[in-house]
């Protein structure tokens, strides 16, 4: 995704390092990690980044590259928290893990869905659930060679830093800014434009929340807001409304969902591993109608001008 096809950016190799280790490092600290657990999760990201590189260059299939980079990031937090290096695995896993989420995709999907393309939005939802599928395999297996080789089920440790509104606000929003150097996201105000909307998409998140709504409704209404947003900022500045949608959105998409159903899973605990999986769904399913509904609603306001200039 870039934000136009003519005169886009390319950003050299250690640019692209630098993205990885922001939108993996920030996001573990969005998801509860330390500073220490963000550090080394920005240089696993980093990692990451070069062995899809690497697995690129090869012509390694998709499924295979996200299969094999979700066990080595599972491995190596798990290895590093035994070390005691990391003191929350699953922060330090889901923030690089997050550069393997098929949200970009995801988002696609309902674009060409919205545009009528129904056969190229089912397709690459397919490709969407394929990745997942690939992230639970490659993930559930680092798990479980860790809880072997270390008998314990899981030596990751839930979230429990409280941190304030605004520190996760700021975490999303750096997070964005990551993929936006990944994705070649022009630094003349596109990129701290995408990393606002995905600050405003979690405020609204958790404002909803504050006020008393529900989990559900509270990923809905962010993702309307970031919509809304999306398409205010594309009409203003005249570049495609998914150019900044497909990033402000990310900080919303459920990546730590795939984590803790594999994790619950390897526990034992078949009712939470199947409730988290259901969850997950849910989030993914309600974050693209709410995109849905404000694309619609623009796009029909499109066509009602449209209509009236030609009478």
């Amino acid at each position: 995704m870039q934000e136009t096809k003519s005169g886009q950016t390319v950003y050299q190799v250690p640019v692209l390092y630098l993205g990885y280790f922001l939108a993996a490092g920030a996001f573990a600290v969005h998801f509860g990690g330390t500073l220490s657990d963000g550090i080394l999760a920005g240089l696993c990201g980093m990692l990451t980044g070069g062995f899809l590189r690497l697995l690129t260059r090869l012509q390694v299939n998709g499924f295979f590259k996200t299969i094999t980079a979700a066990f080595l990031i599972a491995i190596v937090s798990q290895t590093l928290t035994r070390a005691g290096m990391i003191r929350y695995a699953d922060a330090t896993a889901i923030g690089a893990l997050m550069l393997l989420v098929p949200g970009m995709t995801f988002t696609d999907s309902m674009r060409d869905i919205i545009y009528g393309d129904t056969l190229s939005g089912i397709n690459k939802l397919v490709q969407v659930l394929l990745t997942a599928a690939a992230l639970l395999l490659g993930t559930g297996t680092a798990l479980w060679i860790s809880s072997t080789l270390w008998d314990t089920a899981s030596i990751g440790i839930s979230l429990d830093v409280p941190y304030p509104g605004w520190i996760q606000c700021l975490a999303g929003a750096v997070a964005c800014g990551g993929f936006c150097l990944l994705n070649n996201i022009r630094m003349n105000g596109g990129v701290f434009l995408c990393m606002a909307g995905g600050g405003l998409g979690w405020a609204v998140y958790l404002l909803t929340q504050e006020l008393g709504a529900g989990m559900l409704f509270a990923y809905f209404l962010a993702a309307v807001a970031v919509s809304l947003y999306a398409e205010i900022m594309a009409r203003i500045r005249k570049f495609p409304v998914f150019a900044y949608l497909v990033i402000a959105l990310l900080p919303l998409v459920p990546g730590s969902g795939v984590y803790y159903t594999v994790e619950y899973m390897l526990q034992g605990d078949q009712t939470l591993s199947v409730s988290q999986g259901i969850e997950t769904a849910a989030i993914a399913g309600l974050l693209a109608v709410g995109v849905l509904l404000v694309s619609s609603l623009f796009r029909m306001a499109g066509v009602a001008g449209q209509i009236r200039k030609t009478k």
